[in-house]
């Protein structure tokens, strides 16, 4: 079973003592969670706005555990960007 299965996506609000963090889902729920063992020997620092994925506890849906920072969609390319085709004019000069 992969333990990432029932991760969401949420964004720090809040650091709280004891390395906690308030955090809001994607869904607009918000819950408080400390970091997995995995991130705290990494020693990864977060902040309010930082975005990371989460698993929110069985037994408690207000409480989670920090996974690691979330994976960011890859940027779409702006319209136009790239995609000039010659004129039918400039290609035959």
């Amino acid at each position: 079973m992969n333990p990432d299965a029932e991760a969401v996506n949420a964004t720090i609000v809040a650091d709280l003592p004891q390395r906690l963090y308030r955090l809001e889902t994607e869904g607009g729920s918000q819950l408080v969670a400390g970091l997995s063992p995995q991130v705290q020997r990494l020693g990864t620092a977060f902040k309010p706005g930082d975005r990371v994925r989460v698993r929110p506890a069985a037994s408690d849906l207000g409480r989670g555990t920090i996974l690691g920072l979330a994976v960011r969609p890859p940027r779409s390319a702006p319209s136009g960007a790239g995609t000039h085709a010659p004129d039918s004019a400039e290609a035959n000069d």
